[in-house]
C-alpha cells in the first residue's frame, strides 16, 4: 500500500481591515466570498479570528474563521457544558477545487488548529457537514433530549472534560 505523505500547511491570521468587509482577498477563485462578510461584521472584534491555511507550494486551500472567548452559551438548548474558553469554529471552506476528488484539505486544516489549540476545547455545528466532522474524529455530541432537527455538535477536547451538566 502505497501512502501519501501529508503537505504541510501554514495557518495565517488574516487581520479584517473594515466593518462589514472580508479580511480574505475576493479574487481568490474557489471560494465563497458571501460566506465571509456576514460572518465578519467589526473589524475589531477581538474574539474573531480569521485564518487563512497555505500550503507548501504558497497556494492558500482553506479559510477558517473561529470565534475565541466564545463563552458557550447553548443556543440550541443541546444540554452540553463546555468550558467558558471554547472556541468555536464558526466557518470553514475548502477551496472548491480541492474538494472532488477529496484530499484531505479539511482534516488536516482541523489538525492543524487542534495544534494551534493543543490544551483547549474546539467546537463546531455542523452545516450539512455531519461525515467530514465524523471523520475528523470529534466527539459527536447528541442532544440530551434526542431530538435530531436541530444542527450536529462536535468537539475536541485535550482535558477530556466534556459532560451533561444536571438540572
Amino acid at each position: 500500500m502505497q501512502t501519501m505523505r501529508m503537505q504541510t500547511l501554514t495557518a495565517q491570521i488574516v487581520p479584517q481591515q473594515q466593518d462589514y468587509t472580508s479580511p480574505f482577498d475576493d479574487g481568490t477563485p474557489g471560494f465563497r466570498h458571501e460566506w465571509w462578510i456576514d460572518q465578519l461584521a467589526h473589524a475589531r472584534n477581538p474574539d474573531h479570528c480569521p485564518y487563512s491555511f497555505i500550503d507548501g507550494a504558497g497556494e492558500e486551500v482553506a479559510r477558517v474563521l473561529l470565534h475565541a472567548r466564545a463563552g458557550f452559551v447553548d443556543l440550541e438548548d443541546a444540554g452540553v457544558a463546555l468550558p467558558a474558553d471554547a472556541v468555536s469554529v464558526e466557518r470553514l471552506e475548502v477551496r472548491a477545487d480541492l474538494l472532488h476528488p477529496r484530499r484531505g484539505v479539511g482534516t488536516r486544516v482541523i489538525r492543524e488548529l487542534e495544534f494551534l489549540h493543543p490544551v483547549g476545547t474546539l467546537f463546531a455545528f455542523s452545516e450539512d457537514a455531519d461525515d467530514f466532522w465524523h471523520s475528523t474524529g470529534w466527539k459527536f455530541m447528541p442532544r440530551r433530549d434526542g431530538r435530531t432537527s436541530y444542527r450536529a455538535m462536535f468537539v475536541y477536547t485535550a482535558r477530556g472534560d466534556l459532560r451533561y451538566p444536571t438540572r
